[in-house]
């Protein structure tokens, strides 16, 4: 069998997992210890992070003519590819939490939804809460009682509200069916 067919099918794989991939970030493992190795794969795998050792030539052929071609100048020495389908912050902020424990581990560049960003962008990424994260702060905010109330026993069953009420959020919207249903809304600063 000639090499070409023998590398053939990793090239694929590479492009494969970069198609499906929304994020992809490359990172030197050189000087990580076997069970640093372990554990940095066992929390990147739960979070459905696809992360494999290539040769740098392979990665080379995948990502010519795509969004991942700017790696290009970063594939020097050891070099981990990191992908996820599914969270495109994921690669970034795990491989950056474990290189904080590790000093070994060193972010070389990435791409995130199509975008180029060398190690510090990519860092800069990291510090992105993932989508989980971000939904749970959103209803969270949507839940909290907010800057309007009807406790107040002397209000009258008037809505009293202490700080701003923004269009579209929910307490305008009340607020609005209110000065529907009764004619007024009454706003003081407490």
């Amino acid at each position: 069998m000639a090499k070409v067919e023998l590398k053939q099918p990793i090239v694929e794989e590479i492009s494969n997992l970069l198609k499906e991939a929304k994020s992809a970030v490359i990172a030197d493992y050189r000087g990580l210890t076997v069970e640093q190795d372990t554990e940095l794969r066992k929390q990147l795998r739960e979070a459905g992070v696809h992360y494999k050792v290539y040769k740098n030539t392979m990665i080379s052929f995948a990502i010519q003519g795509t969004d991942y071609e700017p790696l290009k100048a970063h594939l020097e020495g050891p070099t981990a590819l990191a992908t996820s389908a599914t969270d495109e912050t994921a690669p970034a902020r795990i491989l950056n939490e474990f290189a904080k424990k590790a000093d070994q581990l060193e972010l070389k560049a990435g791409v995130v939804e199509g975008t180029y960003y060398d190690a510090d962008g990519i860092k800069v990424i990291a510090t992105i809460p993932g989508r989980e994260e971000l939904l749970g702060k959103l209803l969270g905010s949507i839940q909290s009682p907010g800057p309007c109330s009807q406790s107040d026993r002397g209000s009258k069953g008037r809505v009293i509200c202490t700080g701003p009420v923004w269009p579209g959020s929910l307490f305008f919207v009340f607020m609005m069916t209110e000065w529907k249903r009764t004619g007024s809304v009454h706003k003081r600063k407490i």
